[in-house]
């Protein structure tokens, strides 16, 4: 009930709500108030005290929106009062550069898309001509509630006016490599190592337990790096054979390290047993496989096997 003063109308905040707004400050912990929040106000108020508002009903209601939590919080000293926003995609690789204002920022987010405010143009759904739209997933803010940073899916050839996947470089990474295993599953190329391993499990099966050995036998570091490329590659395959993207990978990443509790970790014994006769008929430290000649595509090069 004293939780629930905040929701009188007048975001009047009880003795006791401060009263533990101080013990979290003190004991430098988060505190989240929820319950019977329903407007911007209520947000502000809870906020300056320093607890956490929790919002749920009033999103699922329809008494505040999702940009409810994002526009009024934002502030801008230009004189044009535009936003700031920088846009990046899902690994948040810088894509470019904009500016948003109030009524974009809401229509952005209610069409979950890369909508912005243009100063030429006004209202600016990007790619709706060109088909590179964004499929938006996230907005914040920054620490000084200044700027906006949007988190999107880029779609066709790339963010750039120019014609490329940034306004700052070409595309590369992981993510590059992701996203030509992608095209190669969707649009097959004659001649592709790729399309070749998406189409014969054993294969790509052996080919990932041979990286995965070689990359026990490397010793020194560009060996080991180079190995460790080839096991992202042929791990990046199976993960596009089977729909999972880099994000999807990233989340579980994400997720692990949050974790309190956590397995023992101890190797199963099978894998022991391989190890030992693996490393038994070890080839010399050093030695490099010879790459398969067929193995020529732009995805197999991301792997480092020209």
């Amino acid at each position: 009930k004293d939780l629930a003063s905040v929701s009188d109308g007048k975001s009047a905040i009880s003795s006791k709500l401060k009263a533990i707004a101080k013990a979290a400050a003190d004991a430098n912990v988060l505190v989240g108030v929820s319950g019977g929040i329903n407007t911007v106000d209520q947000i502000k108020a809870i906020e300056k005290i320093g607890l956490r508002p929790t919002i749920g009903d009033a999103l699922a209601n329809g008494k505040l929106e999702m940009a409810d939590l994002i526009v009024p919080f934002i502030r801008s000293d230009r004189p044009d009062k535009l936003f700031t926003t920088v846009v990046v995609d899902e690994q948040h690789v810088a894509l470019g550069l904009v500016y948003s204002n109030a009524a974009s920022v809401r229509e952005a987010m209610r069409k979950r898309a890369g909508i912005y405010h243009s100063r030429r143009r006004g209202l600016w759904h990007k790619g709706l001509s060109s088909g590179a739209t964004q499929d938006l997933f996230e907005v914040t803010l920054d620490c000084d509630r200044d700027a906006l940073r949007f988190v999107v899916r880029q779609n066709g050839v790339g963010f750039c006016h120019l014609n490329r996947y940034t306004c700052w470089d070409s595309d590369r990474g992981v993510g590059h490599l992701f996203r030509t295993l992608l095209d190669r599953k969707q649009n097959p190329m004659q001649g592709s190592y790729t399309n070749k391993l998406l189409n014969k499990t054993e294969m790509l099966n052996a080919k990932m337990l041979e990286e995965a050995t070689e990359i026990i036998e490397a010793k020194d570091k560009n060996h080991v790096a180079a190995e460790a490329a080839d096991v992202l590659y042929f791990a990046s395959v199976i993960c596009t054979r089977a729909g999972a993207s880099w994000k999807d990978v990233e989340n579980y990443l994400d997720r692990r390290s949050r974790r309190v509790r956590r397995r023992k970790g101890d190797a199963k014994p099978y894998a022991l047993e391989l190890l030992r006769k693996t490393t038994a008929g070890a080839t010399p430290a050093g030695a490099a496989a010879a790459a398969p000649a067929e193995k020529d595509d732009a995805a197999a090069a991301a792997a480092g096997k020209k």
